[in-house]
């Protein structure tokens, strides 16, 4: 029986082992305050998703936008043909803007934000709609402002 026990401790150790040195190794990896605000966006959008989801309100799903020199959201959802129209997509932007949430959105995301660079980085990040017609998935509008736009 010792001898048994002995052999599971002496397999266990070199696994605990290898997942401490995983989160040492994690804790020495540096990241940048783009990199942070980039991830704490990306879990905001994977959030409001679970939370519409779970609600039954799902009518839009809302994605991560980012290229070498642009970060942003993308809200996309589906709606009858007629209701694919530039007037629709901007109207979007009007309900968001009555949140309140957008111009707090810099400071969410990154809290060390002074309150001139808060301003100023509005005009960098954006937020895309995109309206896909039910009927027919290949026709679509998409309209984007910035979030100093909304």
């Amino acid at each position: 029986m010792k001898k048994l026990v002995l052999s599971a401790m002496l397999v266990a150790a070199p696994v605990a082992a290898a997942e401490i040195s995983v989160l040492e190794d994690l804790k020495s990896t540096p990241l940048t305050s783009y990199e942070a605000g980039r991830n704490q966006l990306a879990t905001f959008t994977a959030a409001i998703n679970l939370f519409t989801k779970l609600e039954g309100k799902q009518k839009f799903t809302f994605n991560l936008l980012e290229d070498e020199s642009t970060l942003g959201l993308e809200i996309s959802g589906f709606q009858p043909v007629k209701k694919v129209t530039m007037d629709e997509c901007n109207s979007l932007f009007i309900k968001l803007g009555a949140l309140n949430v957008v111009s707090d959105l810099p400071t969410l995301i990154w809290p060390d934000l002074s309150k001139e660079q808060a301003k100023d980085i509005q005009s960098e990040l954006f937020i895309q709609a995109k309206i896909i017609a039910k009927e027919n998935h290949e026709f679509s509008i998409t309209c984007k402002k910035s979030l100093a736009e909304i």
